[in-house]
């Protein structure tokens, strides 16, 4: 067996990672203990603690400006507002941890992984892609629990039979698709190796009710066909695969609407329409819309206050999570909002139009920055057209989930010299 040297440590550390994130709901749900979550802070220092050794922070600086400034500016705003919505400083050092864990894992990412190691961990994606979609299909015609209304939430496989394993799923095969159909167009693999799992993750969407893959499916076919250019023969693939895909789609769709009847309108044009612009909220209710919900809080929780829409309250002051019993005033009044199931008014809530900006700015920045690995710039490019989506779709960016993201994010500015070639998982 080959030594692991210390230049391969880091990207070891990184895929094994993935790996933990892959199984760490299935394994909760069998028992351990959800502190083992954790394990993924103490890898992250460890990647910090090399990045700073090996002084491989100064390519990161408008990443590193623009999260500090985010930090800075709402650990401030949080301070004086402790007394009013119950925050305290353990809250905001948890939310400064859930927001740089995602840049320090995409720094050690660009720094410590080569073509070769990136493909390595994208391949482990893939294969546990089809393992996963098995064990998908296994739970759709055998776990019928009680007294849900959406089953499709809790059809997740290794991701747990839990609401909010459909994010880890979505983020899985968004990363999985994006990587072989760059493979395909680099000719690195051949057509069934993209046309297969393409087929099997829309059928895959249609079983667990994941309407918006749908979408993300179009949006990076289109920017595809947009950006890549593609030989005679490939053109009549990019045919055979789009009428494929339609056909796949249109079922899935149906299949969808068999299962769950109640879709039929919301997936009309109307419908669609209704459910980006309606403030009546995600479920109907009283909580907010995904598209709409910023407007919402400005009007009828911030009530027109200049100060919270540009800054919000405050890191740690909105947490939907409790310590000790004790949750947040703001969490009290609101919970029922649903504000916390979507990345964007979670941002907003505790760091205002300002926070949103710069979140919104890193993804923009990641698109258009010049990349140093041309191979894969059409993975960061596409992610990052995604990420931005997924900030207003879901809760994805602020689960663990979002390492799928971050991982895919940094390919295009993995290390290419040939002096150091990291290779691992040999």
């Amino acid at each position: 067996m080959k030594r692991i040297s210390e230049a391969e440590k880091p990207g070891l550390v990184i895929a094994l990672m993935l790996i933990f994130i892959l199984f760490e709901r299935f394994l909760i749900q069998c028992g351990l203990p959800g502190a083992i979550i954790y394990l993924l802070d103490i890898a992250n220092m460890y990647l910090l603690i090399q990045i700073l050794y090996n002084k491989k922070v100064e390519r990161f600086w408008v990443w590193i400006v623009s999260y500090a400034i985010l930090i800075i500016a709402a650990a401030l705003v949080a301070l004086p507002n402790y007394s009013v919505w119950g925050g305290n400083v353990v809250y905001t050092i948890i939310e400064i941890r859930n927001i740089v864990r995602f840049l320090i894992f995409f720094m050690a990412c660009a720094t410590f992984l080569t073509k070769d190691s990136i493909d390595k961990i994208f391949r482990i994606l893939v294969a546990y892609f089809y393992i996963n979609s098995i064990y998908i299909i296994y739970q759709y015609f055998t776990f019928h629990p009680e007294g849900t209304w959406m089953r499709g939430d809790l059809l997740n496989g290794f991701f747990g039979t839990a609401t909010g394993g459909n994010t880890f799923v979505n983020a899985l095969m968004l990363v999985v698709i994006v990587y072989l159909l760059n493979a395909w167009s680099n000719k690195e693999v051949r057509f069934l190796s993209l046309f297969v799992p393409l087929i099997i993750s829309v059928a895959i969407a249609g079983m667990i009710e994941l309407k918006a893959y749908f979408v993300e499916v179009a949006v990076i076919y289109v920017w595809y066909l947009i950006r890549k250019k593609k030989s005679n023969k490939e053109k009549w693939m990019n045919v055979v695969l789009i009428v494929a895909l339609l056909v796949v789609v249109y079922a899935a769709i149906q299949y969808m609407l068999l299962e769950y009847p109640w879709f039929r309108e919301t997936m009309s044009i109307k419908g669609i329409l209704q459910s980006v612009t309606d403030t009546n909220g995600y479920t109907g209710e009283q909580d907010l819309n995904r598209f709409t919900g910023i407007f919402t809080i400005s009007k009828s929780i911030f009530h027109g206050e200049l100060g919270e829409i540009l800054l919000g309250i405050g890191l740690g002051n909105a947490v939907s999570y409790s310590i000790g019993g004790n949750a947040t005033v703001f969490n009290q009044l609101y919970d029922a909002t649903h504000y916390s199931w979507f990345s964007n008014t979670y941002v907003f809530i505790q760091n205002g139009f300002f926070g949103v900006a710069i979140y919104i700015f890193i993804f923009v920045y990641m698109f258009f920055k010049k990349k140093t690995n041309k191979e894969m710039k059409f993975i960061t490019e596409i992610i990052a057209v995604l990420a931005v989506f997924l900030f207003f779709y879901g809760e994805a960016l602020k689960t663990d989930a979002g390492y799928f993201v971050y991982f895919a994010l940094a390919s295009g500015w993995i290390m290419v010299s040939k002096k150091k070639c990291v290779e691992i998982l040999e």
